[in-house]
């Protein structure tokens, strides 16, 4: 194979499509981080709308949609020590707190689990 030529792996390179079973998850898009008031929040107006189009066509086809959350709760602060140690504004996002909510311009609906990563 001579220099600059593309080589093809089989299975790599190309586009996989949406499967047979495709699900939309939407990642961590909390008040903590889509509120500028938030110590850790910036202003996600854009992505958000962008969100709330892909929750509409996922729910108009019923493909499962799933969200995820950082919410620390005590134990957890100890195991993510070293990542608070690092970033101490993580503690913004404490369980039960409305900075680990989902915003709520994308708000779940019953239906659709909302998973603490």
């Amino acid at each position: 194979m001579s220099e600059g030529e593309n080589m093809h792996i089989e299975g790599f390179g190309g586009r996989g499509g949406f499967g047979q079973h495709p699900a939309l998850i939407v990642v961590d898009m909390t008040l903590g981080f889509t509120d500028p008031e938030s110590p850790l929040g910036s202003d996600l107006d854009g992505p958000i709308e962008a969100i709330r189009k892909l929750l509409g066509a996922a729910r108009r086809v019923a493909i499962p949609v799933v969200f995820t959350t950082v919410a620390y709760r005590e134990s957890d602060k100890v195991t993510a020590a070293a990542f608070i140690d690092k970033v101490p504004a993580l503690l913004t996002l404490e369980a039960g707190s409305r900075w680990a909510e989902i915003d709520p311009r994308i708000s779940p609906r019953k239906t659709e689990p909302v998973l603490n990563k």
